[in-house]
């Protein structure tokens, strides 16, 4: 019987307004309080917290939609729009994976990515992007959540050249999918 397994990766944003342009810079980068869930394996969809107190923040799960690759050693990616037109800043990654069937997974962020199908092979010669990607987070074998520094963020949306992210996950071991 096979088994399809997704895997989220949850993607804190801040995004400027006009009021956040006036504040100092420092203060932007604000960061959650929110309980980070500790097991990696657990792919729920949840609602999440505001960044910071600012409404115009706000977190994206970013969801490989539910595959079964049909060998080990597979590359698969998804692609994803920024949700806004304004300029705003990844500030943490959160991964909910487990390196019982995923050895890695790597976020492109983009102009246009290869596919716009719910996924794709990407190992072969399609690969992620059809421009420049850009790669922004990387995650392997159960690593923790990364939060940036503060007043440290990369920039996606409007005026920064990246209008969607590709999530590419590697596959090793598919037995749990079987």
């Amino acid at each position: 019987m096979e088994v399809p397994v997704s895997f989220v990766l949850v993607l804190a944003f801040i995004c400027l307004s006009h009021s956040l342009e006036l504040q100092n810079a420092l203060d932007r980068l604000k960061r959650s309080q929110e309980h980070v869930v500790s097991d990696p394996s657990d792919c729920v969809s949840r609602t999440r917290q505001p960044v910071s107190a600012n409404p115009h923040n706000f977190s994206v799960d970013i969801r490989m939609p539910a595959v079964v690759p049909a060998a080990s050693d597979t590359y698969l990616c998804t692609a994803f729009s920024v949700p806004t037109s304004q300029d705003a800043y990844i500030v943490d990654f959160i991964p909910h994976a487990s390196m019982d069937t995923v050895h890695h997974m790597l976020l492109f962020g983009c102009l246009t990515p290869v596919s716009t199908s719910s996924y794709w092979d990407c190992g072969s010669v399609q690969g992620t992007c059809e421009d420049e990607a850009s790669i922004m987070y990387a995650w392997a074998r159960n690593a923790p959540p990364t939060k940036l520094p503060k007043d440290v963020g990369f920039k996606v949306g409007r005026s920064s050249g990246i209008s969607h992210f590709v999530l590419q996950i590697h596959y090793g071991d598919v037995s749990a999918f079987r």
